[in-house]
C-alpha cells in the first residue's frame, strides 16, 4: 500500500538502527513542518511528497492541519472559568488580570497526525512484526534476556556442584577438593569466591529486574489507587506498589524475593579453606628416656619414644619454654635432670587439646599453659609438674617435618541447596515471561497495560487524562503528600488536591530532591550499618593483633594475607564450635554481611532510578522526540533498561560485585582441622570458626566510603531546564499530561513530543505535552493550570 512513497521520504530518517535518544532532535524530526502533510490531491495518482527540508509551516494546507480545539484534552475547558478553582490570594488575581490584559488569548497550532503522517512515513505504523529494531527493544526481550542469564547461572552451579559431588568424597557434607599447599588453597579460594560473587551479583541483577517489572502498576492500578488517594511509583523497583498490584504478581515477586534471601545468607560458604593443627603431648622423661632408639610412641607407651628419632632437637638449657616461639611444632618433651622415673609422665590437658598456636589462645588448662615471657636471663632452676620437676632441657619437633595440610573445601548440603534455590528463581522468571509474552502480544485495552518506564505512564495519561488532576499542570510531587497536621496527627490524614492556578517559577533543582527522605534515611543507614560492621570487626584485629606484637600498619597488615586465615585471624567469640550448630551459626555470622549489601544494592538502584527518572522527565522541554516505552510502535523509542542506562548500571553491577567479592575475603567461613601425632583426624576437636582478613576490611572500607561519597556527589547535580519535580509519583506525572484534543485524537504520544505551554485563555496559562510545532516555554511570574 505504500509503494508509491519515494525513498527520500522521512521513513528513512526514522530508520535508523539503533534508536538513539538524540536522533529525533530538532534538525530530523518534523517539529513544525511535518505535524501536518499536504492532503491528496483529487486527481488520481499519488502526490509526490516534498522534500523533507521543503515542508514548512506556510506550506501546510488548511485542509490538513488538526482544527483547533477549545479544551485541555477534555479535561479543562479554556472557555469555561468552572474548570479552574478562583485564585486563592488577591496577588495571583491582580497577576492573572494583567496577563489577561498583556496577551491575547492563543492556542497552539500546527499539530502533527499520525492518520495523516502515516502515508508518508510508513514507519510510523511499524510493528514487531514489520521491524526488527522494534522486535528486539520490546519489554518482552529483555525479560527473557535477564532469564536466560539466571538459567546460564544454574546450569553452571549445577555443573560444579555434580562434579564435586562425583569427584570428591564429602562425609557428614563436607569434600575435600584440594589438600596441600596453604598458598594453593589460597588461591583456590580467593578464585572461586570471585567466581561466586560475580554469579551472585547477576542473579541479583536479573532478579531484581523481573521483581521490578512485577511490581510496575497498570492503569487500573493506578486508577483505584487515585480513587484511594493514594499514588504509586512509576519506573522504580518500589514495595508501596505491592499492595496495589494483581495476587499472581505479588506471588511471583515474593518466590523471587525468597529465594534470594537465603542465596545471600549462604553462597559464600559453599567453599571455604581448611588449616591443620596438630594436638600436642608434652611428656616429662629423664635422661634414659633420651637414649631410646625406638621409632614409635603413644600416650600408653611414651617411654618407647626416644632421641634416635630425628624430629626431635634440642631447644634450651637455663630458659623456660616460652611456646609461643614453638607454635608450629606439635610435639614437646620435657627433661628433668634429676629424675629416677623410668617411664615419663604425660602432662595432662584438662580441656582435651591443644593445637598450635591455637592454644595459645584457648589455652591448655595444665601447669604448662604460657603466661609470661621469657626472663631476659637464664634461670637457676625451672620447675615443671607433676612432681615440680627441675627442668633441665626441652626437645620439640620443628616445622620443617610437621606436614603441611591446608586443604580446601566445599560443603554439599549448601551447593546442593544453592541449585534449588536458583531453580526456583529461574522456574519464576521463565512463568512470567511467559504470562508476559502473551499479554503483551494480545495488546490488552489501555486500563490493562502495565507502566513500567515513564514513558509507558506519559503515553497512558494522554489516551487517557487523569480526571483528578486536571488544571494542575504545574504540580510537583509535594502537591500529592498526605501532610499531617495536630488534629490528624493520629489518623490518616485525607489527600486534598487542588487545582488553582499556579504561579511559574524559574529555580533550580538538585538531584538529592528526586528521593524521598525515607529513601534518603534508609540508604544511609544501611551504608552505616556496612561501615560499622566492617569498622568494628578492623578494631578487633588490630587490638587482636597488637596483643600478639605485630605493628598496626597496612604492610603488617598485608603480611597476614588478603583474604587468608591465619592462627592470629579468626573470631573467638563464643560461637558453638562443634558441628552441625557450629558450622551453621558461623555460616550466618560470615555472610550476613553479604545480605545486608544485597539490601543496599537494591536501594542504590532505587535511589539511581528516582534521579534518572526526573532527568529523563526534565529533558522533555527541550526538543521534540518520541516516548520511550515499553512495547514501542513506529517510531516510539525503548531500550533494554527501565530507568538505568548502561552508563549507570554497568558501574552499579561493577561496583556491587567488587563490594560482594572484598567482604567475602573479609569476613569468611574457616574450618579447623586437628591431627593426632600419628596423623589421623582429630573430628572431636576440629571446629568451625569465622575468619577476618585485616588488609580486606581496611580495603573494603575505603571502597565504602567511596561509594557514598559518590552518590552523594551525584545529589549535587541540577537538572537542566524548568519542568516541575515530579520524580516517580504516578499523580504527579498525570497533572503533566492533559493533552490538546488534537494530540488525543491523532495519536500524538505515538509521535515526537515535547512539554511546553500549548494555550493560554485570560491570562491562565496551560502546559503540557504536545505536537505543535509552536509550543511555547513557561514564564516566570505568570499563571499556568
Amino acid at each position: 500500500m505504500h509503494s508509491d512513497v519515494p525513498s527520500s521520504s522521512l521513513a528513512d530518517v526514522y530508520d535508523a538502527q539503533p534508536v538513539s535518544t538524540e536522533q529525533f532532535g530538532e534538525d530530523s524530526v518534523p517539529s513544525a513542518s511535518s505535524a501536518a502533510v499536504p492532503a491528496e490531491s483529487e486527481s488520481t495518482g499519488p502526490v509526490t511528497p516534498s522534500p523533507i527540508n521543503q515542508i514548512s509551516p506556510a506550506s501546510l494546507s488548511a485542509q490538513t492541519r488538526s482544527p483547533p480545539s477549545n479544551d485541555h484534552g477534555g479535561m479543562l475547558a479554556s472557555n469555561n472559568s468552572d474548570s479552574i478553582q478562583p485564585c486563592d490570594t488577591s496577588k495571583e488575581r491582580v497577576c492573572v488580570e494583567e496577563n489577561a490584559k498583556d496577551n491575547d488569548n492563543w492556542r497552539a497550532s500546527g499539530f502533527a497526525n499520525k492518520h495523516n503522517l502515516t502515508r508518508w512515513f510508513p514507519k510510523i505504523e511499524e510493528d514487531g512484526h514489520e521491524s526488527w529494531r522494534i522486535w528486539m527493544s520490546k519489554r518482552s526481550q529483555a525479560l527473557l534476556l535477564h532469564t536466560t542469564t539466571v538459567a546460564a547461572i544454574l546450569i553452571t552451579n549445577f555443573t560444579l556442584t555434580l562434579f564435586a559431588l562425583v569427584q570428591y568424597a564429602h562425609p557428614n557434607g563436607v569434600g575435600i577438593i584440594y589438600q596441600g599447599s596453604c598458598s594453593t588453597a589460597k588461591q583456590l579460594d580467593r578464585w572461586l569466591h570471585l567466581l561466586i560473587n560475580l554469579l551472585g551479583t547477576g542473579m541479583l541483577m536479573a532478579s531484581n529486574y523481573c521483581m521490578q517489572l512485577q511490581a510496575a502498576p497498570t492503569r487500573a492500578n493506578i486508577n483505584q489507587a487515585h480513587g484511594n488517594g493514594k499514588w504509586l511509583d512509576i519506573g522504580v523497583p518500589s514495595l508501596r506498589n505491592l499492595t496495589s498490584i494483581g495476587p499472581w504478581r505479588q506471588l511471583s515477586w515474593f518466590l523471587l524475593a525468597s529465594s534470594s534471601l537465603p542465596l545471600h545468607l549462604i553462597y559464600n560458604s559453599a567453599v571455604f579453606t581448611s588449616l591443620a593443627s596438630s594436638d600436642h603431648t608434652v611428656a616429662v622423661v629423664n635422661s634414659h628416656f633420651l637414649n631410646s632408639t625406638s621409632s614409635s610412641w603413644n600416650l600408653i607407651a611414651a617411654a618407647s619414644r626416644g632421641l634416635g628419632d630425628p624430629g626431635w632437637s634440642w631447644v634450651t638449657e637455663g630458659h623456660p619454654v616460652h611456646l609461643a616461639t614453638l607454635s608450629s611444632s606439635p610435639r614437646m618433651t620435657l627433661v628433668p635432670p634429676n629424675s629416677n622415673s623410668q617411664i615419663p609422665s604425660i602432662v595432662p590437658n584438662s580441656d582435651g587439646w591443644a593445637k598450635n598456636q591455637w592454644a595459645i589462645e584457648n589455652g591448655t588448662q595444665s601447669s604448662t599453659r604460657p603466661r609470661a615471657r621469657p626472663p631476659s636471663s637464664p634461670i637457676a632452676t625451672w620447675y615443671l609438674g607433676p612432681g615440680f620437676y627441675e627442668v633441665d632441657s626441652c626437645y620439640v619437633q620443628p616445622p620443617a617435618t610437621t606436614e603441611d595440610r591446608c586443604s580446601f573445601e566445599y560443603s554439599s548440603q549448601i551447593m546442593i541447596t544453592v541449585c534449588v534455590l536458583n531453580f526456583l528463581k529461574t522456574c519464576t522468571m521463565l512463568v512470567v515471561w511467559w504470562m508476559r509474552k502473551y499479554q503483551w502480544a494480545a495488546r490488552p485495552d489501555p486500563e490493562k497495560n502495565v507502566l513500567y518506564t515513564l514513558g509507558d505512564a506519559i503515553q497512558s495519561f494522554i489516551r487517557v487524562p487523569e480526571t483528578k488532576t486536571a488544571g494542575m499542570c504545574l504540580a510537583t510531587k509535594e502537591n500529592f503528600l498526605r501532610r499531617r497536621t495536630r488534629e490528624t496527627r493520629w489518623t490518616k490524614p485525607e489527600l486534598k488536591l487542588s487545582n488553582r492556578p499556579r504561579e511559574w517559577q524559574e529555580r533550580k533543582r538538585f538531584w538529592a530532591a528526586a528521593a524521598s527522605p525515607r529513601r534518603w534515611t534508609i540508604l544511609i543507614s544501611i551504608c552505616i550499618i556496612i561501615l560499622a560492621i566492617a569498622a568494628g570487626l578492623l578494631a578487633l584485629s588490630l587490638k587482636s593483633l597488637s596483643a600478639r606484637g605485630f605493628p598496626s600498619s597496612v604492610p603488617s597488615w598485608w603480611s597476614l594475607g588478603f583474604g587468608a586465615l591465619t592462627p592470629f585471624t579468626y573470631l573467638n567469640i563464643g560461637l558453638p564450635k562443634t558441628d552441625p550448630a557450629g558450622i551453621i551459626s558461623n555460616i550466618l555470622i560470615a555472610n550476613l554481611p553479604q545480605l545486608i549489601l544485597s539490601i543496599l544494592y537494591l536501594f542504590y538502584n532505587t535511589m539511581l532510578s528516582c534521579f534518572l527518572v526526573q532527568k529523563e522527565f526534565s529533558e522533555m522541554w527541550r526538543k521534540q522526540k518520541p516516548l520511550r516505552v515499553s512495547e514501542p510502535e513506529g517510531i516510539q523509542r525503548s531500550s533494554y533498561f527501565i530507568s538505568l542506562p548502561l552508563r549507570y548500571g554497568i558501574p552499579l553491577y561493577v561496583s556491587s560485585g567488587i563490594m560482594h567479592s572484598l567482604i567475602s575475603q573479609s569476613l569468611f567461613l574457616a574450618r579447623i582441622t586437628a591431627y593426632f601425632p600419628d596423623g589421623s583426624v582429630d573430628y572431636g576437636s576440629s571446629f568451625s570458626t569465622c575468619g577476618y582478613s585485616p588488609i580486606a576490611l581496611f580495603i573494603t572500607i575505603l571502597v565504602g566510603i567511596a561509594l557514598v561519597v559518590a552518590v552523594v556527589l551525584l545529589d549535587f547535580r541540577q537538572y537542566e531546564g524548568f519542568m516541575p519535580l515530579v520524580a516517580t509519583n504516578s499523580f504527579a506525572i498525570s497533572a503533566a499530561c492533559h493533552a490538546l484534543k488534537e494530540d488525543i485524537d491523532g495519536d500524538g504520544y505515538q509521535l515526537p513530543m515535547k512539554w511546553g505551554v500549548v494555550s493560554d485563555h485570560n491570562g491562565i496559562g496551560h502546559c503540557t505535552f504536545s505536537t505543535a510545532y509552536d509550543s511555547k516555554t513557561p514564564v516566570a511570574g505568570h499563571f499556568y493550570a
